[in-house]
């Protein structure tokens, strides 16, 4: 949805607008490839993804080393969760599937579990880090409902991108799902 006749201060604006940057499947997309080529409206070339990697970095928070490198498993959950607030698909259960290969984990789709989908990939992921940035997510939206300590939307980590995963012995301990609930040993500071 850019056009190419646009002078280059227009092109750069409207390339940050560009709706691609809000779904939910180019995530994975701009991540996982080596080289992505960027087109305009009338296949005109604008770029690739290492030669607008500072405007991409910009527009998206995704780091230059994960941009170029695809070492995304080196972020922590909340700064990867952080990429995918505000992308959209059409069904919620999309956006929740799109980050399975970010995340390295597989989850069978389910097709009517709806936000349900987001706590079960949080769950996976549990299963193979102790990264406790996991749980470094705020609620966007007030609830009046009760909630639990898992995020119900890639939204609620909007503002967790800063976080950053510290690997110390103490730390190293699994989050295992129980019959009760989630198992969760953290530090106290005083």
């Amino acid at each position: 949805d850019v056009q190419s006749d646009l002078p280059r201060r227009s092109l750069k604006f409207a390339f940050r607008q560009c709706k691609w940057f809000t779904r939910g499947w180019t995530l994975q997309e701009l991540i996982a490839p080596k080289t992505v080529v960027f087109f305009a409206q009338d296949w005109e070339r604008i770029g690739t993804k290492a030669s607008l990697q500072g405007l991409i970095t910009e527009t998206t928070g995704i780091p230059l080393g994960v941009l170029l490198h695809n070492d995304s498993s080196k972020m922590s959950i909340a700064k990867r969760m952080s990429w995918a607030a505000r992308r959209e698909t059409t069904r919620i259960e999309d956006r929740v599937y799109s980050l399975m290969g970010i995340f390295g984990v597989f989850m069978s789709p389910i097709y009517s579990e709806g936000t349900h989908a987001f706590i079960r990939l949080q769950e996976e992921i549990l299963k193979t880090s102790n990264d406790q940035t996991i749980f470094a997510w705020k609620e966007k939206w007030p609830h009046s409902d009760p909630r639990g300590l898992l995020a119900t939307s890639p939204d609620d980590f909007e503002a967790s991108g800063e976080y950053e995963h510290v690997d110390r012995p103490e730390n190293r301990r699994p989050h295992p799902m129980t019959n009760m609930g989630l198992l969760v040993h953290l530090p106290l500071l005083r």
